[in-house]
């Protein structure tokens, strides 16, 4: 049994995707730019915001790049619940493994004060024992070190701790730090970049994702 699982954040525990398309669409619309289909944003996020924006007007400038990341993070922050939810079975799960005493974290690409906003908003405040999310204190994903971080905190092996996403950029975060992987294919991406990244195991339902972390 792990002593650690480590989640992604979008597309993996919560479908964000709605709130995230509607908060980049009105900003773009602040900047004269026309607003994008909600499932081309599948392909555009989970670099981190500021990746998120340059994909969005991929030709403005320093500037207009400032101006609409402004604009996207104060509306999301006002935003970020209207339709996001968690997917079908994950509190469930998660409140399993706290039963169980397994160390549970939320490592995101989604700025911190984000990402914690969700979190309070749809969590318990025990669900979880630590959200990180992007800010100067750790480089974004697939970098390792946030997750390094989490394994030294909590005296666990690497043998012992498990991430779950749903991207190449968490399947790629958890070969850097050494740890078993897991995709799951309900998220923004799909079996098939899991596969090509080399995931560990795949999970298509919350249960199949259950059986792969309580041995």
């Amino acid at each position: 049994m792990y002593k650690l699982c480590v989640f992604d954040m979008d597309g993996t525990f919560v479908n964000s995707l709605g709130d995230i398309a509607a908060a980049m669409n009105r900003s773009l619309e602040k900047l004269g730019h026309k607003p994008y289909a909600e499932e081309d944003y599948c392909r555009m996020v989970g670099d981190g915001m500021r990746v998120l924006c340059k994909r969005a007007i991929p030709d403005a400038g320093d500037e207009e790049l400032e101006r609409l990341i402004s604009y996207y993070n104060a509306d999301y922050l006002n935003n970020c619940c209207v339709k996001t939810a968690p997917y079908d079975g994950m509190v469930e799960l998660a409140e399993e493994l706290r039963r169980l005493d397994i160390k549970r974290a939320i490592l995101s690409n989604k700025p911190h004060t984000q990402a914690c906003e969700i979190a309070e908003k749809l969590f318990d405040s025990e669900l979880f024992t630590e959200i990180i999310g992007q800010s100067e204190r750790f480089p974004t994903k697939p970098a390792p070190d946030a997750l390094l971080y989490l394994i030294e905190k909590y005296s666990v092996s690497k043998e012992e701790t498990v991430y779950i996403g749903d991207s190449d950029v968490d399947i790629k975060l958890g070969k850097a730090a050494g740890v078993f992987t897991v995709g799951v294919t309900w998220g923004f991406r799909g079996e098939a970049e899991l596969k090509a990244a080399g995931a560990d195991a795949l999970a298509k339902t919350a249960d199949e994702l259950k059986a792969l972390l309580i041995k």
